[in-house]
């Protein structure tokens, strides 16, 4: 076989690999995508809605906050308190003017200004984190494969990483098998 009819599978190959791994790695996102933009004057109050909406945030990735800790910190609080903007009550404060948070469970996030009146012009964002084996990836190798054995029970009923694992495993049996082919 000739290097030009290999190329093709060659270049899928790597593909296929660089798709997995930009899917497996976490994210470092800066809030407002600039630096400094956990203040005010915001652009508008629904600036930092707009800015988590076009991103999608998955177990693992970390959300930067900065801002100036003289006059600004970061709340993380329940929903009825980001609602209401109430910055007392039972909430993780950060003040350092550089947090970092790790999204470490599924879920939405809610965070605030610990100045109630900045809170209340827009001061706040709500992030709402997925599981990455929930995003939908497009088929990467469309090959005939053999049928898969029926699952064995699971007692718990909590399937954890096995998604995640049988789909890494049928990328792995198809290059194995595509270099076969080669």
């Amino acid at each position: 076989m000739n290097m030009a009819s290999s190329s093709p599978i060659l270049l899928m190959i790597i593909f296929s690999m660089w798709l997995l791994i930009s899917h497996s790695e976490s994210t470092d996102y800066l809030i407002g995508d600039s630096h400094n933009s956990w203040k005010v004057p915001l652009p508008s109050r629904r600036a930092f809605a707009r800015w988590a909406s076009a991103h999608e945030f998955t177990v693992g990735d970390t959300i930067l906050f900065e801002y100036d800790n003289e006059t600004e910190s970061v709340h993380e609080v329940n929903e009825h308190d980001y609602i209401m903007c109430h910055t007392n009550g039972e909430h993780v404060e950060h003040h350092d003017g550089n947090t970092k948070v790790v999204l470490d469970k599924i879920g939405v996030y809610h965070f605030i200004s610990g100045t109630k009146r900045h809170c209340k012009m827009g001061l706040k964002l709500a992030v709402v984190v997925q599981n990455k084996h929930d995003l939908v990836l497009p088929p990467l190798i469309t090959m005939p494969m053999p049928p898969s054995p029926s699952p064995s029970p699971n007692s718990s009923g909590n399937k954890g990483g096995a998604a995640g694992l049988g789909f890494i495993m049928w990328l792995g049996v198809s290059l194995v098998m595509m270099m076969f082919l080669i």
